[in-house]
């Protein structure tokens, strides 16, 4: 006895230690471990180990960053390690199950702990019906024997058991985190294409988000097949042969279930699509809204992405009739199955109808109604998830990248590669064809690039320099030939860079910034060489500052480009044309700082292939290519090219020297104006709550017709589901004769039910999802579209993630969270009710049960809200990291910086994690409290009914416990609906909050009614303009008087002004003081979509093209022009024939509209040449659409010819003095050419303007 009694404290000691928190005992290197790991048994049982988050979590959940590290398991760099093995070793042909499969054997030891977790799961959940059975048999014999006593203890024991699995929550993470990552590796490899593909970011959020659940259905298939089994039998105990009246009516309603299977998955693809091509273009909408706005497109672009929207929702219409169908008849089957069983039961059955009977059998009932209820309700939620499987897999599943480039190294012995050769590069019988083309861009290439020296491609726009750029980098896959190089280690500087949205320095300096390439020294001296420290900083601490999307000019974000490319001092550079928006004088220091006999490449031996037509460079390369004709038609130095070419292009003329740069203001305003936006976005996280102004903002999207019919709708259906509890306890008592009655009240009452069911989902997703989401996502798009220009300073992804999660929240999750609250609430109350009824002692313990409740929902609300608003904003990270990584995928992949992007946004994606596995924790947390709560009420009902019950109490208490059985579920999904709906009507709370708090541009202008053929000359008069970017001034006291017809040549160095008036012209930044007239009309007092659609014609150096628009609506978005026309704007500027090219045979009016109808990525590529010259041919027919209706807008061309060769920007010039000139409009027009102020102007006729020191000055004028 005394060794018993020592091994049961000695035992008791080990369960008490074993049960203490370890985080106390840990080392300082483990300190950063998650809490649930450390936690002992009983806390990661009840969850205690979130207690101090859920009562202390104000600091906590502050931010990301304050939130606990997540389990080890969840690391997504071990996901993606194991996922890449797994489908590296997949069976081929791929099948539609595929990636699920590989999830499965990925995820193995996680999805069979839940298979035993499940399980268990169901022995207690089917020990509910049989408890009733007892107590209600207990209560019938009165048998209160010490046997009776002793069941009834055991029952109470049962009652209280409580267990639900916290894996189900780890697949889920895990699942999303593996498949995120194996998106994010595929986009890193996926090859090079020249219109960018965001495919990816819709796959890892919209179509990874249908996955999530990819596990709980997986194993609620197999559960609820079993739970339907065992109902069966336990149903037959109870009723004989009756058994077999509900699988008439599963079979019926499985009919649908196929019906189902066969049309969703289509529709669901044809949905996801349509998202797709949404979020796409709001993408190339939010990255080119300043190109946008001057081009003055910001309606037609706002009417373009309104209809991808209205096809969204039409798609989304299709899919959501299949889903109404399918879960009527779900609920068919719940609602119509025990009253046609009890029914049988009664009219054909040998014995009488009692209370006994009646509640076990609805019981058991509910036991196999639910889990065929769940399995076809399940069953369009996986052929939804194939369908978002299916396009994950096939984007995998596309060919990688290859670098099919040789290296030297592997060649020696070869017939002309030895070890000691000084070839850098070597073409040998090369031929490079764009994908989609069938025509080769250059063919029979062979060129020898010697190591060290400096090798300029030159050539007439669109012949292919920049192809052969990035065949030299290792982009452009040769379709004959052979590359080799002596390093793969290649620098790209292109001409339209891309720049992250990092600080200069992270920019610049890439991922050697943390690693032991950094460097210091060499650092300064790229920013001295490439012009950066005298530029783009004023000091050392805006070195720092975010770069964003609009804060440099095109020469500041050359430059900065260029000197990332030379401070990773790779041995093979690429320069493509990298100096064509910088001023003469800078273009000057910067090339001989790093191309002359000092420069740092040349000291350095850097292998340099710099692409350019600006002859003022041709002297400091050892080499010089003409293409022409598809060919390199010259190879050989300098001397021999001059005399091949017959003459230079004169050098251009020093400019005076450098001057302020107004853009560095503009930068230093951006950075205050981003901290000032990021102390607001913090306030409102810090002051965010379930406030009732986000939910009218919701429900005025809903319309007051929908949320009345959805609110009578679960009300009838809550009243009609539950009332049928209290009609067989009348039936049960009433005497022989009625059954009559008591049958058709019972069935009217399911049809009633059922009804009102099928009402609540017609008006749910037919009715108030598609008004409110058409309407909270033409609210939103309206503020984006109608923002200033400086908000946009703030990270895309952010703007994104608004168009994405907070949209998908809106169509998806928030209408069914609203109709869910309703439903719940209602038979809360109805639950309630009978409860009470029945039992009335309860009435003493309700109140202490409400405050337990309140408590509880008080404390889970405030911590999920916030929990789910970071785990919203967090994945603006991942958005961000798609997103650059797609748009600067070149530039990435040839600096060999692919493992960098992918830890970072691992990085990211673990941040994103933290919060979405605390708030599925914080759940399961609820489930076991409310279990808890609900069982108290469930002790006292069986204490009540054994110890205090009178013989004909069993109707009463057969009620009761069936009230019991299902309040516990309905407690669960009010609160569940609650959060659901408190975190969606989160996402309308920052829509609200955005709009409430961003400006738009129409309601800053005092609006003049300006005549319809406004401006009908075109003269320009600045009087004292001033305009400042924070505390600096940019322009000072400027006055001008441009007559109409008169051309404005305006240069300058790089950022000394010239865009600032541009903008200012163009309302796109604020004017402190003065005024600035057309045609006598003050700009600040009319709307500035009339400013940029009407008054100015903008041609902007960066292009804005839509690869999947058709080539119609990239020239006339309007559709102002008939295709004749288009066709002969396009032939002016010689690109018909580049177009031509696609379509034969036909004839010529089918031929043109036809050509015309294709989109724009059907095409070859455009060359950044071609692509300025599209441009100049859409304001064109801009230009002789305004002439008709009498106005004369003034043209304002900013480096119009800054890409051309001499023959296009001699065809240029001609345009512009032809189209706009010699036809009486005002032209302003930004030069940096010499060539320009010496051939175009025309003495006596046009101006020449210089900006210097914030004012300007004119230094000629015409008559």
């Amino acid at each position: 006895m005394g060794i018993q009694v020592l091994r049961t404290i000695i035992e008791a000691g080990n369960l008490i230690v074993e049960s203490q928190n370890k985080g106390a005992f840990l080392l300082e290197s483990y300190l950063d471990i998650a809490p649930e790991e450390t936690a002992g048994s009983w806390s990661k049982a009840s969850f205690a180990w979130l207690a101090l988050m859920l009562f202390t979590g104000k600091d906590i959940l502050s931010s990301l960053e304050t939130l606990p590290q997540n389990p080890r398991r969840f690391d997504p760099s071990n996901l993606r390690r194991k996922i890449l093995l797994v489908w590296d070793q997949r069976a081929k042909p791929e099948s539609r199950f595929t990636l699920p499969l590989i999830l499965v054997h990925c995820l193995m030891p996680d999805f069979a702990t839940v298979a035993i977790t499940r399980f268990m799961l169901i022995v207690f959940r089917y020990a509910q019906p049989l408890l009733i059975s007892k107590i209600l048999q207990l209560l019938a014999a009165n048998a209160l024997c010490g046997q009776s006593y002793e069941l009834s203890s055991t029952i109470v024991i049962i009652s209280t058991v409580v267990y639900i699995g916290q894996a189900l929550n780890r697949l889920e993470i895990m699942t999303k985190a593996a498949l995120v990552e194996l998106i994010y590796e595929n986009t890193l490899n996926a090859p090079s294409t020249t219109h960018k593909d965001y495919s990816a970011v819709t796959l890892m959020s919209t179509d990874v988000d249908a996955l999530e659940d990819f596990s709980e259905m997986f194993h609620e298939s197999w559960a609820q097949v079993l739970e339907v089994i065992v109902g069966m039998i336990l149903l037959a105990q109870q009723i004989g042969w009756f058994c077999i009246v509900p699988l008439p009516m599963i079979y019926g309603c499985s009919h649908m279930t196929r019906y189902v299977a066969r049309n969703l998955r289509p529709k669901q693809l044809i949905w996801n699509k349509a998202t797709q091509d949404r979020i796409n273009r709001i993408v190339s909408v939010v990255s080119k809204v300043k190109i946008i706005k001057m081009l003055g497109l910001t309606n037609a672009v706002k009417s373009q992405v309104s209809n991808l929207r209205q096809a969204e929702i039409g798609a989304s219409k299709d899919m959501r009739w299949v889903s109404v169908l399918a879960n009527a008849s779900a609920n068919a089957l719940g609602l119509f199955t025990p009253p046609v069983t009890i029914v049988l039961f009664a009219a054909v059955g040998s014995t009488k109808l009692d209370a006994e009977t009646a509640y076990t059998t609805l019981a058991v009932l509910t036991m196999v109604t639910h889990p065929a209820n769940m399995i076809m309700t399940i069953v369009p939620r996986a052929i939804s998830s194939l369908a978002s499987s299916q396009r994950i897999q096939d984007f995998i599943s596309k060919p990688h990248f290859q670098d099919i480039r040789l290296h030297q190294e592997c060649l020696v012995g070869a017939t002309s590669v030895d070890a000691n050769s000084q070839v850098a590069v070597e073409f040998k019988d090369v031929e490079l064809t764009l994908a989609g083309s069938t025509k080769p861009t250059l063919a029979n290439v062979n060129l020898r690039i010697d190591r060290g020296s400096v090798v300029i491609c030159t050539g007439s726009t669109g012949v292919g320099k920049s192809i052969l750029g990035l065949a030299v980098a290792g982009e452009v896959v040769p379709h004959k030939g052979s590359i080799s190089t002596i390093s793969k280690r290649t620098g790209l500087c292109t001409q339209s860079p891309w720049l992250p949205g990092q600080s200069i320095s992270e920019t610049i300096q890439g991922s050697s910034r943390i690693s032991a390439l950094h460097d210091d020294a060499w650092y300064q001296q790229v920013l001295d060489a490439c012009c950066i420290d005298n530029d783009i900083l004023l000091n050392p601490a805006a070195r720092d500052a975010g770069i964003g999307h609009a804060r440099l000019s095109g020469g500041q974000r050359q430059r900065v480009a260029l000197a990332r490319a030379v401070y990773q001092r790779h041995d093979v550079l690429i320069l493509d044309d990298p100096f064509s928006a910088l001023d003469q004088r800078t273009q000057e220091r910067v090339t001989g700082n790093l191309l002359g006999p000092d420069g740092l490449l040349k000291k350095s031996h850097t292998t340099v292939f710099l692409i350019t037509n600006a002859t003022r460079a041709f002297s400091f390369a050892d080499k010089i290519l003409l293409l022409k004709d598809s060919r390199i038609q010259f190879d050989d130095d300098y001397n021999s090219f001059h005399a091949y070419s017959g003459t230079l292009a004169e050098t251009f003329e020093n400019d005076d020297k450098a001057e302020p740069d107004d853009q560095k203001n503009a930068q230093l305003d951006s950075i205050e104006k981003s901290k000032l936006a990021a102390k607001d976005d913090q306030s409102y996280i810090d002051s965010r709550s379930g406030d009732m102004s986000a939910y009218r903002y919701y429900l005025r999207s809903v319309g007051v017709t929908n949320m009345l019919a959805l609110l009578t709708c679960t009300a009838l259906f809550s009243f009609f589901s539950i009332f049928p509890q209290y009609w067989i306890k009348w039936w049960t008592e009433a005497g022989t004769g009625k059954d009559v009655f008591y049958v058709l009240g019972y069935l009217l009452s399911a049809t009633i039910a059922w009804a009102a069911t099928s009402g609540t989902l017609w008006v749910n997703f037919i009715k108030l999802a598609p008004r409110s989401g058409a309407v909270l996502h033409s609210n939103l798009l309206s503020t984006i579209l109608g923002a200033p220009l400086s908000y946009f300073n703030h990270d895309i992804g952010s703007i994104v993630n608004k168009f994405s999660q907070d949209i998908k929240l809106i169509d998806r999750d928030l209408p069914s969270a609203l109709a869910a609250l309703c439903t719940q609430i209602f038979k809360i109350l109805m639950q309630c009710s009978l409860l009470l009824a029945n039992q009335r002692l309860l009435v003493f313990t309700l109140p202490i049960y409400c405050l337990l409740i309140y408590a509880v929902q008080k404390v889970y609300l405030r911590t999920s809200r916030q929990l789910r608003y970071l785990e919203l904003e967090s994945k603006s990270a991942v958005y961000s990291s798609f997103l650059e990584t797609v748009e600067g995928l070149v530039t990435i992949r040839v600096f060999g910086w692919q493992q960098a992007y992918l830890e970072r946004n691992t990085r990211s994606l673990d941040l994103s994690q933290r919060a979405c596995y605390l708030f599925l924790s914080l759940q399961r947390w609820l489930n076991v409290t409310l279990d808890l709560a609900v069982a108290f009420i469930a002790i006292i009902v069986i204490s009540l009914a054994v110890f205090c019950s009178t013989e004909d109490a069993s109707a009463d208490v057969g009620i009761a416990l069936n009230m019991v059985l299902v309040t516990n579920t309905t407690l669960l999904r009010l609160i569940g609906s609650w959060t659901t709906l408190e975190v969606s009507v989160g996402a309308a709370a920052r829509l609200k909050e955005l709009e409430d708090r961003v400006p738009n541009e129409e309601d800053c202008a005092v609006e003049t009614i300006v005549p319809r053929d406004w401006p009908p000359a075109g003269s320009l008069t600045l009087k004292g303009v001033r305009v400042s970017y924070g505390t600096r001034t940019v322009l000072e006291n400027v006055d001008l008087d441009v007559q109409a017809g008169k051309k404005v040549f305006i240069c300058g160095e790089t950022g000394s002004g010239k865009s600032t008036l541009i903008m200012a012209l163009l309302r796109l930044c604020q004017v402190q003081r003065g005024s600035i007239q057309v045609d006598g009309v003050e700009i600040s007092q009319a709307s500035p979509s009339i400013i940029r659609e009407r008054c100015f014609i903008a041609v902007p150096q960066d292009a804005f093209n839509q690869p999947d628009q058709s080539l119609r609506d990239n020239l006339d978005t309007l559709d102002h022009h008939s295709a004749q026309e288009i066709k002969q704007a396009l032939q002016k500027l010689h690109l018909w024939s580049h177009f031509q090219g696609a379509n034969s045979g036909l004839e010529n009016d089918e031929e043109d509209s036809r050509v015309l109808a294709l989109p724009l990525s059907f095409f070859s590529p455009l060359s950044m040449g071609q692509t300025q010259l599209l441009s100049l041919a859409c304001a064109m027919l801009k230009v002789r659409y305004h002439v008709r209706k009498g106005r004369k807008p003034i043209i304002l061309l900013d480096e119009p010819a800054a890409n051309l060769d001499e023959d296009y920007e001699s065809l240029s010039s001609t345009i512009i003095e032809e189209e706009f000139t010699e036809k009486g409009h005002t032209v302003l027009m930004i030069t940096h050419s010499s060539r320009d102020l010496k051939e175009r102007v025309r003495a006596g006729k046009d101006v020449v303007i210089r900006t210097r020191n914030g004012t300007m000055s004119v230094v000629a004028a015409g008559e």
